[in-house]
């Protein structure tokens, strides 16, 4: 039997996802296109491997194209593209689309990674959303944001997280800010005060086959002006389910299927859901690892597995535990180079894992959510517990650190 040939996308540099763990060498070709820090997260040599492409920038389409033609005339039909960073959902989708591969196409990959496709569309299906509009040029922003009133955000529309996002008081604030950004890349909604919840899990045949739900302390907003992000999975049933049937609707409306999803959703006057953004991807920041730690599920391996379609099922381990993580922003003064974090663990119940940079590790205020003064993890069977625990780690958490030059 011939083996299907399959093209891996890839850019971190480590081995989370371990693709020869759950990637059937008897069944699969694996052709890799890569970057210098993907090349650093796969096996190269592995048995697996038909072809390795390592590119400069993997969001030129044209290069991804070449490689790809590379493969076909060597090795024949590609079965299936996968990809599992948020980055390359867009160039994953082209590729499918121009070579016939089945997975999202570029006709549907929008509704994943540009704000106001997404939000058009669940508006469309009947789910709630901010009142929002494409910002095509600013006296048009403006008016909209006279008519639905201040503060108002503007997000790119293609962005990931917080970055680029920005909250604006006042006629004048917002004024400066549109000339400052490309206005053709972001959109302006209404901002809804409420917490801001988001679901993680995975979508098989249109059936939500696992979800945790979990809310925010601070936001992501916040994370970006230099305050602390927590997360911790809810322990009210009656809300999880009034949250679970609405990301059903979501996903409904969008027809994803044989994916992950992370959706975020802001609970309005603390009762009414009200549709953010989703990622027809992993969620980032703490997300995957504590799923993994506590569960024992890969999202990332068991999202693989189905585009493969090869997933058997679910194997959810300690089902009556909740989690938490909490992710302490750079020093504000950057860069820098780390002297000293203090350790927590041991010393406040929940807490089990801290990820703590390392003494002369130089932090450059570029490290997102991974290369930070310091993640935490937290299982309980009690939310709040979760949470008291989260207000102690900030309280105590020190880092030393000194200001350098680069």
């Amino acid at each position: 039997m011939s083996l299907k040939n399959i093209i891996v996308i890839h850019r971190w540099p480590d081995n989370f996802v371990d693709y020869d763990n759950f990637i059937d060498s008897n069944k699969y070709l694996v052709h890799y296109i890569v970057n210098s820090s993907g090349k650093r997260g796969i096996n190269a040599e592995s048995n697996l491997v038909g072809s390795l492409f390592e590119l400069g920038d993997l969001t030129q389409i044209d290069a991804l194209i070449k490689c790809t033609e590379e493969i076909i005339a060597k090795f024949g039909k590609i079965e299936k593209i996968i990809a599992p960073s948020e980055s390359d959902l867009i160039i994953a989708a082209n590729l499918r689309t121009k070579f016939t591969v089945p997975g999202i196409q570029e006709s549907q990959v929008q509704f994943f990674r540009d704000k106001v496709a997404m939000k058009t569309k669940v508006k469309q299906g009947g789910v709630t959303v901010p009142e929002f509009i494409d910002c095509e040029d600013e006296i048009k922003t403006l008016k909209f944001a006279e008519k639905i009133g201040y503060p108002v955000i503007l997000k790119p529309k293609d962005g990931s997280g917080s970055e680029g996002v920005n909250l604006l008081h006042n006629q004048e604030g917002l004024a400066i800010f549109l000339k400052k950004i490309n206005i053709a890349n972001y959109e302006c909604e209404q901002f809804i005060p409420g917490t801001i919840f988001h679901v993680d899990g995975l979508v098989s045949h249109q059936e939500i086959i696992f979800s945790s739900v979990s809310k925010y302390l601070n936001t992501c907003l916040d994370f970006n002006d230099g305050k602390a992000l927590g997360s911790v999975m809810i322990d009210d049933e009656l809300l999880r389910k009034k949250i679970v049937e609405f990301t059903q609707k979501v996903l409904a409306t969008l027809e994803l299927n044989n994916s992950a999803f992370h959706l975020e959703i802001i609970l309005k006057d603390e009762l009414e859901p009200v549709f953010l953004e989703i990622g027809a991807r992993v969620g980032g920041g703490g997300i995957p690892f504590l799923h993994k730690d506590i569960y024992e599920i890969n999202l990332v391996q068991d999202w693989m597995k189905m585009e493969l379609e090869d997933f058997s099922g679910l194997h959810q381990t300690n089902e009556s535990i909740i989690g938490g993580f909490l992710m302490m922003p750079e020093p504000r003064e950057t860069p820098c180079k780390v002297l000293k974090c203090k350790e927590l663990k041991g010393t406040i119940t929940t807490l089990y894992k801290e990820v703590l940079p390392e003494a002369g590790e130089i932090l450059d205020g570029e490290g997102g959510y991974n290369h930070i003064s310091g993640t935490f993890f937290y299982k309980s069977n009690c939310s709040q517990e979760i949470i008291a625990d989260i207000n102690k780690t900030i309280n105590y958490f020190e880092i030393k650190y000194e200001k350098v030059e680069i």
